[in-house]
């Protein structure tokens, strides 16, 4: 089975064209980008999947006759365009996936009673048709807004959804019992009002029903919407934990730091704008995503680098050799080396880091070809410090080492160290394609998870392996330099 999500989209609201493969996998991913990137626009196609009636909210601006948006999955496709009344589909066997849709403050059903008349007939319920609300909603609610479990215990909701249609009420409301009275849902705080909706929906739909082995789709727009900083992060936390024991995929539209901080890179889609359309960056570091360089203005050093095997060597350089005296540095993973050439320049020409913070950035070894060809030559970037690591990409390194010309010293090192329940070469054995640095790379993890060693734990103790092996003498005598300068 294909677990990505194929999405394209043509000329629909300010999209041109744009494609995006989604995995459904258990985790939480991210799509980010600055206001009028078509952040929301692209969550309501996603949500055509859980919700039939997504396409509706379209409005005779928001597209022509070339519209079109197709949404492909396990095999299937669906191609619609728009048709006299709503949107035609190119098959009727319509692809659907389990899961639901919290919307944007316009669209969304977070605020689906939030009206005027609805307020009013809150104000009238009483006592008897109320219960209390399942312990489920009220401690996360407490935990995540106040960081216990029991700020909401005497939180009530309307018993059922019977009663809450005969009061003319379109979901289930909620209520708190006061020394004061009854006060109704809409009048508590944005923050309450949404997270309220949203722990309601996934009590309902995934918490309550049996367990399934499918992987439920949960997608939030605009999720930071009227948090505080430290409820996010909890809010995050919450949302890790229920994805793993329940077996979700959940996407979120954010520009939120504290948010983006906790999700890996390779689940963070960025999107950015590019001369008349859309493009996006995956993976994508959170930094590159909202540019929040301001919290690391003070450094003396920046130093930009890919990914986080950039940033272990250069760590192991900078401490191995005492660099780090009298001087603040600070090492940024920021996604593909374009990106990060970029990023440099941006800096660089904007003064975002801060008077007095000098900006370099250190590419993997493989791209200094490429580097050189496209900008180089052509008088590009030569403003900016540019250094290379002395090895390839990490899938690319362990590839080699271990598959292409065999290194038996760190073959054996690497599956001592890690490999005790399946050894590495029965690892290597099973593998199909040998010959793709990055299915290789994946395939490794993926044994490492299943005897209970994380990504992040590997790749630090390979780095320190890599600097231990590698003559990283012309690096150490760029930084000796630069850090002098």
């Amino acid at each position: 089975m294909n677990n990505k999500l194929n999405i394209k989209i043509e000329q629909l609201k300010n999209i041109n064209n744009i494609e995006l493969n989604l995995p459904i996998e258990t985790g939480l991913y991210a799509i980010t980008g600055a206001n009028g990137t078509g952040k929301s626009t692209i969550m309501t196609v996603i949500s055509k999947v859980v919700r039939n009636s997504a396409f509706n909210v379209f409005q005779p601006h928001d597209y022509s006759s070339n519209s079109k948006i197709t949404i492909s999955y396990d095999g299937k496709e669906n191609s619609w365009t728009k048709a006299s009344r709503g949107w035609s589909c190119s098959s009727t066997d319509i692809i659907s996936l389990k899961g639901f849709y919290e919307g944007s403050i316009i669209h969304g059903m977070r605020f689906i009673d939030a009206n005027y008349d609805t307020l009013l007939k809150a104000e009238r319920v009483n006592n008897t048709i109320l219960t209390d609300a399942d312990s489920f909603v009220s401690r996360n609610l407490s935990y995540i807004l106040h960081g216990n479990y029991d700020f909401y215990t005497n939180l009530k909701r309307i018993k059922n959804r019977t009663l809450a249609q005969l009061k003319a009420f379109k979901g289930i409301p909620y209520f708190i019992e006061g020394t004061n009275g009854i006060v109704n849902q809409f009048c508590m705080s944005a923050g309450e009002n949404m997270l309220i909706s949203l722990l309601h929906m996934l009590n309902v739909v995934i918490v309550r029903p049996a367990k399934s082995e499918d992987v439920r789709l949960i997608l939030i727009d605009e999720i930071e919407l009227a948090l505080h900083p430290s409820a996010i992060m909890r809010l995050v936390d919450f949302l890790q934990k229920l994805a793993t024991e329940y077996n979700l995929a959940i996407y979120f539209s954010s520009h939120s730091i504290e948010l983006l901080r906790k999700i890996k890179p390779s689940n963070i889609f960025h999107l950015q704008k590019e001369l008349d359309n859309i493009a996006i960056v995956n993976p994508c570091y959170p930094s590159y995503a909202t540019r929040d360089i301001y919290q690391h203005s003070g450094y003396d050093f920046l130093i930009l680098v890919e990914d986080v095997l950039a940033k272990y060597i250069l760590e192991n350089i900078i401490d191995e050799n005492a660099l780090y005296k009298s001087k603040l540095i600070n090492i940024l993973p920021s996604g593909g080396w374009e990106n990060v050439l970029k990023m440099q320049d941006d800096i660089c020409k904007s003064n975002l880091a801060g008077v007095g913070t000098k900006v370099l950035s250190v590419l993997d070894g493989d791209v200094k070809p490429d580097f050189e060809q496209l900008y180089k030559q052509k008088g590009l970037y030569t403003n900016l410090t540019i250094n290379f690591l002395p090895i390839h990409s990490l899938e690319k390194y362990l590839h080699e080492k271990i598959i292409v010309n065999k290194d038996a010293d760190f073959f054996k090192e690497i599956g001592d160290r890690f490999f005790k329940v399946k050894s590495l070469k029965e690892v290597v054995d099973s593998l199909i394609k040998k010959n793709d640095d990055k299915a290789f790379y994946n395939y490794l993890i993926k044994n490492l998870k299943e005897q209970g060693i994380e990504e992040n734990v590997f790749v630090q103790k390979v780095c320190e392996m890599i600097y231990r092996k590698e003559d990283m003498s012309k690096l150490l005598t760029f930084l000796q330099k630069t850090f002098q300068n």
